[in-house]
């Protein structure tokens, strides 16, 4: 028996800070979902423990599933019941046919979200030549080098949900993390809003 669970990124911080504060650790639902080019949901999968599914249970807006069977699989079907995508089982980007909107990809390591459908045989060239059809998405945990943000869903903010702490960034060889909440300015051009750890 194991247990998966999954809950809304809003109320990821404080669902892990519960569980923390409990004694359980903190970020236990560390597995993003993406329903576009976010992270929308936060999943875990475990072996069951009654207290601790309780205490998941207990939390407002946690969807909770107990049963048998293949754990990644079970996952990747509780991510998909909340109309979301697993990032980490993306496929590869195809060099041929039709990717559909709403769809995830890999491409040389990174991770990225289908905007319209369109075909690869016809648009072959890497995915950052057409930022109307696909974009690259900044995922939780990776610090990347900074690029510029296109709207509300990749901004740099104060608090990640994932790690509870400042989104960061490398620039010129440096790692930075954000001082601002939606912070779209690069650590060169506006270094009031950014702190070198």
């Amino acid at each position: 028996m194991s247990i998966v669970a999954i809950i809304p990124v809003a109320q990821l911080l404080a669902a892990n800070n519960t569980l923390g504060a409990a004694g359980w650790g903190y970020g236990n639902l560390s597995v993003p979902a993406y329903t576009g080019p976010a992270a929308t949901h936060a999943a875990t999968h475990c072996w069951d423990n009654v207290e601790f599914r309780a205490a998941l249970e207990a939390i407002a807006g946690m969807v909770v599933q107990v049963g048998e069977g293949d754990p990644v699989a079970r996952t990747k079907a509780l991510i998909e019941a909340q109309g979301a995508r697993w990032g980490a089982q993306a496929p590869d980007l195809p060099n041929s046919g039709t990717v559909a909107a709403g769809s995830l990809y890999r491409h040389d390591g990174s991770l990225w979200s289908v905007i319209q459908s369109f075909s690869r045989t016809t648009y072959g060239a890497p995915p950052a030549t057409y930022p109307a059809l696909i974009r690259r998405v900044r995922e939780p945990f990776s610090v990347e080098e900074w690029k510029q943000p296109l709207d509300q869903y990749d901004s740099y903010n104060l608090v990640n949900p994932f790690t509870g702490g400042p989104d960061r960034c490398l620039f010129g060889g440096k790692t930075y993390a954000t001082k601002l909440n939606a912070n779209v300015w690069s650590p060169g051009g506006y270094p009031a809003g950014w702190v070198e750890v």
